[in-house]
């Protein structure tokens, strides 16, 4: 691909369905990496990150049951 090495050559790896070439994945984490270094950006995860947290909790105390059985599972993968 001639874009290689760009986030543009990530995107048309991804558009073509081939294999991400390393030096576009690395062009990939450097972008992602100064992305999240925005201050608006992490302004926005730390609301997402409390919202996720809260709706958790409610969900929990909703649905104790089918809550501790989903955690069940997922702490079961993170063993395996």
């Amino acid at each position: 691909m001639s874009r290689c090495g760009t986030t543009q050559g990530y995107d048309d790896h991804k558009a073509a369905g081939t294999a991400y070439c390393q030096p576009c994945r690395d062009a990939a984490a450097a972008y992602m990496r100064e992305y999240r270094q925005r201050p608006e950006v992490q302004r926005r995860e730390r609301i997402n990150r409390g919202a996720r947290e809260r709706a958790l909790t409610r969900l929990a105390a909703e649905h104790p049951g089918r809550f501790a059985a989903l955690l069940t599972e997922e702490l079961a993968k993170e063993d395996a």
